[in-house]
């Protein structure tokens, strides 16, 4: 399953649980790209 997939059921079914965890995932993916690339943001 798609994570877009994934976000989208979190949010129909307003499952708090799944959207926290997508968050966290979300911000350590953004995170993690930040230090791959040298700190700049494109």
């Amino acid at each position: 399953m798609r994570r877009e997939e994934v976000y989208v059921r979190g949010l129909v079914n307003h499952d708090t649980e799944v959207i926290k965890e997508i968050y966290d995932n979300y911000a350590e993916g953004i995170r993690q790209h930040i230090v791959e690339n040298g700190g700049t943001s494109e």
